[in-house]
């Protein structure tokens, strides 16, 4: 939604920078990137769709580096342990 919303944006700041300057010839580059934000909604919602249709697999229990992984990531002399605060808990 953010990428739509930042594309109309660009669009609408560059339609009004073609309307002030008024004059076709130096403006084609102006209305070409109109057409690059276009393009990146495109692009963006094509992604949006292949994550709908073709979904992430879970990992397997034990697969990664998340806390309390079963593959004994962390468990070194080096793993982070909680804090304790000033009353000792």
């Amino acid at each position: 939604m953010r990428t739509v919303a930042g594309a109309g944006l660009a669009a609408a700041l560059l339609q009004i920078g073609v309307w002030y300057v008024d004059d076709p010839e130096r403006t084609a580059s102006l209305t070409s990137w109109q057409g690059f934000a276009g393009r990146a909604v495109l692009i963006h919602g094509l992604i949006a769709l292949s994550y709908v249709l073709w979904p992430k697999k879970p990992k397997r229990e034990g697969e990664g580096n998340a806390p309390g992984a079963t593959d004994g990531a962390g468990a070194g002399k080096d793993a982070v342990r909680p804090v304790e605060d000033r009353a000792g808990r």
